[in-house]
């Protein structure tokens, strides 16, 4: 199959502009993961607070659609 090189160009560029913004997503991903890290061994329980209460809420919202 024959592409012309003005078309070559560009999917090149996509290809560099997907590669980049993967580099970019797995930047945050791991930038995320050391936050939430730190966050657990800084304050275990002011999280385990939060996860608690966002559980809490979770339940409330399920008993209310089984209640409808």
């Amino acid at each position: 199959m024959w592409i012309s090189k003005r078309m070559w160009n560009e999917l090149k560029r996509q290809i560099k502009k997907c590669e980049d913004d993967i580099r970019t997503q797995k930047e945050n991903t791991e930038t995320s993961v050391r936050n939430i890290a730190k966050k657990i061994l800084e304050q275990p329980d002011e999280l385990y607070e939060e996860i608690k209460s966002i559980e809490d809420i979770e339940d409330m919202i399920d008993r209310f659609i089984r209640s409808g």
